[in-house]
C-alpha cells in the first residue's frame, strides 16, 4: 500500500468515529426543560374577611404555565397539596397578575404566597405575613322564612352569618301586624350564639298579615335581616255533607287544602252520582255527575271525588267568574275556581305573569303545590316541597268513555271558567314535572277534582 493510499484509509476511519460522537454530543446537550420561576409581590386592599393578592411570573418555561395562583394558610408555609390554592389558569406570558381572596376570617394571621407550575415543576413565591382587619361590626343575620303557618301560630327563623367581631349577646325574631317591626314591639329574644335558629310565635290572630325580621345584638349594636311577610290560615271549613278541610293561604287567597268529596250542594241538592262507564260514555257536557276513582268510596277520603264540569259549577255560567264567582258544588262562602283566581295563585307562588297567562305546562311552581314522599306520587316526584301545604295528591281523572287513568301519574283541577261550548279551562300537575299545566282543550265531559276557594 502506498503512502497516499494510507492516508485517504486513515482519514475515512476518523470521519467514521467522529460521527457518532457527533451525534451522542449533541444528544447530551439538548435543553432542559426550564421550572416556573414566580413572585409574591404585595398584598393590598384588607378588610374583614378577605385581602387582594399580587404576584409576578418572572419565567413562565419554554411551553407556558400550566396552573398559577396563589395559596394560603393561617400556618406558616401554604403549598398546593394541604392548603387553600386558587386557580388562575394557564399562561404562557411573564408578567403581573392579582387575586381576591375572600372568605376569610376577621382579625386572624394568614401567611400568603404565589405559585406556579410547569412541565419542569412548581415554584413558589416568598412566603408573605397578612392579618384580616379587627374592626367591629353590627352583626349580620338573614331572616330564613316562616313555615307551619296555621290559624294562630307559626314558625319563624334567621340565621347569624357573622358575629360583627364580638360576641352575640342576643338574637331572636320580632314581629307585627305592620310593616318593619322592632324589638320594640312583639318579640323573641334568645342568648349568644351564631347560626340558624327557628322558634315558634303563638297567640296570632285568624287571617291576618304578619311581618317578621330576625335580629342580632352585639357590643356594637342592633341589626334587622329582611322583612317577611306571612299570613295567617283561615279556620277549616265543613261541607254540608260534614267533611272538613283544612285551609292555606296563599298569597291573599285562602283554599281548601284537599280536593272535595261531597256529595250535596249547599242547598242540599244530591249531586247525581254516576259511577257506571256507560253514564260517562254518554255523557253531555251539561249533564252532572260524579265518582270516586275505580268506584270505590274509599278513595273520596283520600283523593276526593271526580265530578262532570256541569256538577262542579252546578250548571251556573257566567261571563266573567272573576268578578261573579260561581259557588258551584263548594260550600256557602266559598266558590269554584276561576281562571283568573288559578293565575292569582300562581303569580303569589312567583310565576312570571307572562307565563300565567300562557298555556300549557309553564312556570316553575308545581313543586310547592305537590305533596311529597312517593305515597300519591310516583317516582321520582320531580320538584315537590308542599311548602304551600297545598298538598295536591295524584288523584288521577276519568275519560268520558268511562277509563279511569292517571292515578299516581297526575291530578286535574276544574276551574269555573267556560272556553266554549264544549271545553273549559283546568289545572294540572304530573309526577315528573315541576311546571304548571294550564288549557282548554278539555272536554266538560271529564270527571277531575276540584279546590275551592274562599270568597273575598
Amino acid at each position: 500500500m502506498n503512502l497516499e493510499v494510507g492516508q485517504k484509509i486513515i482519514g475515512m476511519l476518523r470521519i467514521w468515529l467522529f460521527i457518532p460522537g457527533l451525534a451522542w454530543l449533541m444528544l447530551s446537550c439538548e435543553k432542559e426543560a426550564l421550572p416556573p420561576v414566580v413572585e409574591t409581590t404585595g398584598v393590598i386592599d384588607i378588610g374583614l374577611n378577605s385581602f387582594t393578592a399580587q404576584g409576578t411570573l418572572v419565567q413562565t418555561g419554554d411551553e407556558g404555565i400550566n396552573q398559577h395562583g396563589f395559596c394560603w394558610s393561617t400556618a406558616p408555609g401554604p403549598d398546593l397539596e394541604a392548603d387553600s390554592c386558587n386557580l388562575l389558569g394557564p399562561r404562557t406570558e411573564t408578567g403581573a397578575f392579582t387575586s381576591k381572596i375572600q372568605g376569610l376570617d376577621r382579625n386572624t394571621t394568614y401567611y400568603i404566597r404565589a405559585y406556579a407550575v410547569n412541565q419542569a415543576g412548581s415554584a413558589y413565591g416568598k412566603e408573605m405575613v397578612v392579618q384580616t382587619d379587627r374592626t367591629f361590626t353590627v352583626p349580620l343575620v338573614e331572616t330564613s322564612g316562616v313555615h307551619t303557618v296555621t290559624e294562630y301560630s307559626a314558625i319563624a327563623g334567621g340565621v347569624v352569618r357573622d358575629d360583627g367581631g364580638s360576641e352575640i349577646t342576643s338574637y331572636g325574631i320580632c314581629w307585627d301586624t305592620e310593616q318593619n317591626p322592632t324589638i320594640e314591639g312583639m318579640h323573641k329574644e334568645f342568648s349568644d350564639g351564631t347560626g340558624p335558629f327557628f322558634t315558634s310565635i303563638k297567640n296570632l290572630e285568624l287571617r291576618t298579615i304578619y311581618y317578621v325580621k330576625a335580629f342580632a345584638i352585639n357590643s356594637t349594636g342592633l341589626a334587622y335581616g329582611d322583612e317577611v311577610i306571612f299570613r295567617t290560615n283561615d279556620t277549616p271549613v265543613t261541607d254540608i255533607d260534614g267533611n272538613v278541610y283544612p285551609t292555606v293561604v296563599i298569597g291573599e287567597q285562602t283554599w281548601m287544602a284537599r280536593n272535595l268529596e261531597v256529595t250535596r250542594y249547599a242547598n242540599g241538592t244530591l249531586v247525581p252520582f254516576t259511577p257506571e262507564d256507560e253514564w260517562w260514555d254518554s255523557l253531555r257536557v251539561n249533564e252532572k255527575g260524579f265518582c270516586y276513582f275505580n268506584n270505590l268510596s274509599s278513595n273520596g277520603n283520600t283523593l276526593g271525588a271526580l265530578y262532570s264540569w256541569s256538577a262542579a259549577v252546578n250548571g251556573q255560567d257566567s261571563l266573567n267568574p272573576e268578578l261573579e264567582p260561581i259557588q258551584g258544588v263548594c260550600p256557602d262562602e266559598w266558590h269554584l275556581p276561576s281562571d283568573g283566581d288559578w293565575k292569582e295563585l300562581e303569580v303569589a307562588l312567583g310565576m312570571m305573569a307572562l307565563a300565567a297567562d300562557s298555556t300549557g305546562w309553564r312556570g316553575n311552581i308545581g313543586g310547592l303545590l305537590k305533596s311529597t314522599g312517593i305515597d300519591s306520587w310516583l317516582i321520582p316526584n320531580t320538584g315537590a316541597t308542599n311548602e304551600t301545604r297545598f298538598s295536591a295528591l295524584a288523584a288521577g281523572d276519568r275519560f268520558p268513555n268511562g277509563d279511569y287513568n292517571n292515578l299516581h301519574f297526575s291530578t286535574f283541577f276544574w276551574t269555573s271558567s267556560n272556553y266554549n261550548q264544549d271545553n273549559a279551562w283546568a289545572r294540572a300537575l304530573g309526577y315528573y314535572v315541576t311546571t304548571m299545566y294550564r288549557g282548554h282543550q278539555d272536554s266538560k265531559e271529564f270527571g277531575f277534582s276540584v279546590r275551592c276557594v274562599r270568597d273575598d
